[in-house]
């Protein structure tokens, strides 16, 4: 396959987590307190909500990464920055002047409109003590904002190792690791490992059934950097061994029962889920 060629399987792949995450939208007012709250509560779209939230944004950004060498091999490093500029930070920044003063609208009238006025004090006081340096809410575009981050950094990175790593030694040495990484049943355990160095015992990962969303603050959050870093840079490794995305879908079934078993545990084995 030419680095040229569009990868149509991938596309679908993100189609489906996009049309995914209208589901779990959908499902937020049956379970949890916020202003939009049904008066139909629904344990069983809590676990629906449960069992999406956890991989789609990390499978967006998996894509990503490996969609970004793909851009990268085609326009060269100026041609990705322009690129990514008119496709990402564009839509960040008109996007956030159109969609933020309507989603912080609307909140602010659902709060209006559901919470007595002590739990409206209270929520008020809370937002206070939370507003710190950085903070800025970036609503439902925060994706976007780390997309940017990444995009950065990957051209910072770049740039070093076309300067250290002329012959590609250790880009090789990465491609060997990640080769038979990939041909394993192992490779979430090890690709997970630094989310879970710094989030496994953190309680924000029950409280929030996976990456706290970092859509309250331009300082760019340590948990979203390592988990969504680590998917974005496997996708861009990936794409050096596009041969490894058929080594994936030989064992799709597997991965998909280990995911189900590991997810009926978590919420049924006392102790596992507080």
């Amino acid at each position: 396959m030419s680095s040229q060629n569009r990868l149509h399987a991938l596309d679908a792949v993100r189609a489906f987590a996009l049309l995914a995450g209208v589901v779990l939208h959908a499902t937020m007012s049956f379970f949890l307190p916020i202003p939009a709250k049904d008066v139909s509560q629904s344990a069983t779209l809590a676990l629906v909500f449960s069992a999406i939230h956890p991989w789609r944004m990390t499978t967006f950004y998996l894509i990503a990464g490996l969609f970004a060498r793909l851009v990268m091999e085609k326009r060269g490093a100026r041609g990705f920055a322009a690129d990514r500029g008119k496709r990402i930070l564009v839509p960040l920044i008109a996007g956030w002047v159109v969609l933020a003063p309507l989603t912080i609208g609307a909140l602010i009238w659902g709060i209006s409109r559901t919470l007595d006025p002590a739990a409206r004090e209270a929520m008020s006081a809370s937002a206070a003590a939370g507003s710190g340096p950085g903070a800025f809410p970036l609503t439902h575009l925060w994706f976007l904002y780390y997309l940017v981050i990444f995009y950065a950094v990957l051209l910072a990175v770049r740039g070093v190792f076309a300067k250290l790593d002329a012959r590609g030694r250790i880009s090789g040495l990465v491609d060997k690791a990640v080769r038979p990484l990939l041909r394993s049943y192992f490779a979430p355990l090890v690709v997970g490992a630094p989310l879970f160095a710094v989030l496994g015992f953190d309680q924000r990962i029950v409280l929030m059934g996976g990456i706290p969303t970092p859509d309250g603050s331009l300082i760019p959050q340590v948990p979203a950097l390592v988990g969504f870093g680590t998917a974005f840079a496997l996708g861009w490794f990936v794409h050096r061994q596009l041969g490894l995305l058929a080594e994936l879908r030989t064992r799709w079934i597997g991965h998909l029962a280990i995911g189900a078993a590991l997810f009926a545990a978590y919420h049924t084995v006392p102790g596992i889920e507080p």
